[in-house]
């Protein structure tokens, strides 16, 4: 549907877009369909200067099991030869990964990781695949390990933290959420609302100390009043909670990042 264009361009890809293409490794095959959309671009003729990825993880609209599809689509725009070969080996082996997971394969993906992991170690979207399968395995410590090494080679993977925030709570592990909480800060210290997740948090379980500092230092940021009139009021609400006993709130916060990926 592009119009043609004769003149240089700027090409922006959004991971996204591939989310309503992609119905499964049975049915729709992720690298096929990347590989017949870039194809299709390829057929344009565009005289593309310059490309940019946006993976659409921080803000949780992808799942960071997606992520690894913009390195992907990097190397293929520097090495275009890769369209009209067959899959290199890494990628061929995540692709059977994807696949083996319709049928609870874990074991043999498991196996397929850690001959992925010998072969490329710097490689983060594999140690995260990693993480994910050894989870399924209740081996926590080793699954903590591994997304320590894919945060460790890309940062965005600790996104991840904050999803592991309510699994804690779940279980009762309330200083676990905390470390969680403040593991995405070291990370992601100019997000505010992770730290407006951690007050909630402490509001709830009655550290009035820590909570109304840290209620302070939020209410002191100049939030939006066009995309976020209402988080005032809810600060406020969370300091008066704070002087009751049940520091019950309603309506808790959601994370919501506010920053490019």
């Amino acid at each position: 549907a592009l119009t043609p264009l004769a003149e240089p361009a700027l090409l922006h890809i959004d991971v996204g877009y591939f989310q309503p293409l992609y119905q499964g490794e049975i049915k729709t095959p992720l690298y096929p369909l990347l590989g017949r959309t870039l194809q299709q671009l390829r057929e344009r003729g565009l005289n593309v200067g310059r490309v940019t990825i946006s993976l659409s993880n921080l803000d949780g609209n992808l799942s960071l099991e997606t992520r690894f599809i913009g390195p992907t689509l990097a190397e293929i725009f520097r090495h275009p030869d890769l369209l009209d070969t067959p899959l290199p080996e890494p990628w061929d082996r995540r692709a059977r990964t994807l696949y083996l997971a319709n049928f609870f394969q874990k074991e043999r993906i498991r196996e397929l990781l850690l001959e992925m992991e010998k072969t490329d170690p710097q490689n983060p979207a594999d140690q995260y695949a990693l993480y994910q399968v050894l989870r399924q395995f209740r081996e926590g410590s080793a699954a903590l390990a591994a997304l320590d090494r894919a945060v460790a080679l890309d940062q965005g993977y600790a996104r991840e933290f904050l999803d592991l925030v309510p699994v804690a709570l779940e279980q009762g592990e309330t200083d676990e959420a905390l470390r969680m909480l403040d593991r995405a800060t070291t990370i992601f210290p100019d997000n505010p609302f992770i730290q407006l997740d951690r007050a909630e948090l402490l509001v709830k379980l009655g550290r009035t100390g820590e909570g109304t500092g840290l209620i302070n230092r939020l209410l002191a940021l100049p939030w939006s009043t066009v995309y976020y009139p209402d988080i005032p009021q809810r600060l406020r609400q969370m300091e008066a909670a704070m002087k009751t006993p049940a520091g019950v709130l309603k309506n808790p916060s959601s994370r919501n990042f506010q920053q490019a990926d």
